[in-house]
């Protein structure tokens, strides 16, 4: 758990294993998600680029989301936000979020959450939208697991409060309106990515699902327009774990100063009983899913000393003159010992992440499970504490890139109804604009029927943890209202 993330306010998740859990991640419990949808037909929006999700980079301004983003929080609208989070409004927002929009209370859904009508707050957001690069201004650098990130929590309230304007304005039929929310929302979660801690990109990823929810509405709404292109700028420009990772690599030296020095001369036994202490107390708050105890069993000086043949015998194997060693502390030799294991497992860790997907897929699910063998025999601890759930993480990634295709198949299948009268009795046969493919399993999506009724459904026989996101569409084309008429 890092403490940045424990920094976050309550009723905040507080361990990374939580906000996976949030964000997404697959569950070996988790079972294929059946959705029933009516659409209408749809045609591909004239002009095509109508709808966008993300502001293209012509229509951008040269300015910093992060200082609009910060100036809604704090300047225009901040007791509104912290309203959204309060128990006597957050459980009816809940459950106006999953109601039929038919059924919404638009009235007292208007008059209770006042955050929906803070006009300069949402002019920030929209200006922030527009921006062509995002700073947050973490100190991480300096502070390292030490980072507070107050603002991610109350992000997470602004995008409750996005996802029900959105869904309010579904609800009246305003499906412009809806889309600009949306894309406000959309930007908010890209811009989160630009942040220094894996964290911030799963609380990003976490609000995509909230809003990707509302998109769901968006196209089954009756007379909705067709949402393919908009959907497209999601797909290739996905939430990028990868900024986030590359500061995750130096977290113990930006938290430890200290450690930069380790290896540069001797250090007195105070100095390296002072280092130690810290670097065990670091681990215990940053080790991820409570996976050991914050300290080694019977204290450091023990751990220490039971360590020191071992590490000495590796330091000789790696440069290490017999010498040289005797100048350090024993407790220094046996932290240099370590260190040098964990930067070695820290590489193997993340060098995965660096590949093109289609390589990374089963390059991670191969080579971390070797890793992870290697964190439990304690190789690298305590610094190896430190090391993030990658793998979970890149699942959940791919999850949400997964909603994302399987949305803008539909799409693709409602432009061909509005051309056809029917679906398609082949994805294949739906040529309007491509099909998109899995990105999880790098497969065609599974489709059966035609005419007035259809099923679209992740591949089967996946690798990786079962049912990962797997979800089944059952559609329903929705009757025009001459289609009807010929009925009677």
């Amino acid at each position: 758990m890092r403490l940045c993330l424990a920094a976050l306010c309550a009723p905040a998740a507080t361990s990374q294993a939580q906000v996976l859990a949030e964000a997404g991640a697959p569950q070996p419990e988790e079972q294929v998600e059946v959705v029933r949808l009516q659409l209408s037909p749809a045609r591909e929006p004239r002009p095509a680029l109508k709808y966008r999700f993300l502001v293209p980079p012509v229509d951008q301004i040269h300015a910093n989301a992060a200082m609009y983003v910060y100036k809604s929080m704090i300047f225009e609208a901040p007791d509104y936000i912290r309203e959204l989070g309060e128990d006597d409004l957050s459980g009816d927002i809940d459950a106006w979020l999953q109601m039929p929009l038919a059924e919404m209370p638009r009235n007292e859904i208007r008059a209770r959450v006042h955050w929906l009508s803070a006009r300069s707050q949402w002019e920030s957001l929209g200006e922030a939208a527009r921006c062509d690069f995002c700073d947050w201004g973490d100190p991480i650098r300096e502070h390292g697991a030490n980072t507070v990130l107050s603002q991610a929590q109350k992000m997470r309230s602004m995008a409750i409060g996005i996802a029900l304007k959105a869904r309010l304005e579904l609800a009246g039929g305003d499906y412009d309106a809806a889309h600009e929310t949306l894309r406000t929302g959309y930007a908010l979660t890209r811009n989160l990515d630009h942040g220094s801690c894996l964290v911030q990109c799963l609380i990003g990823m976490a609000i995509e699902g909230s809003l990707d929810e509302q998109t769901r509405a968006f196209i089954c709404a009756p007379g909705s327009p067709n949402l393919y292109w908009a959907l497209t700028d999601l797909a290739v420009r996905p939430v990028d774990l990868r900024g986030a990772l590359s500061y995750e690599t130096k977290i113990w030296e930006f938290t430890i100063h200290e450690l930069e020095g380790l290896e540069h001369g001797p250090l007195t036994g105070q100095q390296a009983d002072s280092l130690a202490y810290n670097i065990w107390t670091g681990a215990g708050m940053m080790r991820a899913g409570n996976r050991k105890p914050a300290e080694p069993p019977g204290g450091i000086a023990q751990w220490a000393t039971k360590l020191l043949p071992e590490a000495k015998a590796y330091l000789l194997d790696h440069g290490y003159a017999a010498d040289q060693l005797e100048q350090f502390p024993p407790l220094q030799v046996v932290l240099i010992f370590r260190w040098k294991q964990y930067a070695q497992l820290r590489d193997d860790f993340f060098k995965w992440e660096l590949l093109p997907d289609w390589q990374a897929r089963e390059s991670i699910k191969a080579h971390q499970e070797e890793l992870e063998k290697q964190l439990k025999e304690h190789v690298g601890e305590p610094f190896s504490e430190a090391l993030p759930a990658i793998r979970p993480s890149f699942y959940v990634r791919l999850k949400r890139q997964r909603q994302i295709e399987l949305l803008r198949t539909i799409e693709a299948l409602r432009m061909h109804a509005a051309e056809h009268g029917r679906f398609p009795d082949k994805l294949d046969d739906a040529t309007s604009v491509p099909i998109p493919r899995d990105p999880y399993t790098d497969k065609p999506f599974e489709y059966s029927g035609g005419g007035g009724v259809a099923r679209l459904s992740t591949p089967h026989g996946e690798t990786w943890t079962p049912h990962a996101g797997a979800v089944q569409y059952e559609l329903e084309l929705r009757r025009s209202a001459e289609s009807k008429a010929t009925d009677k």
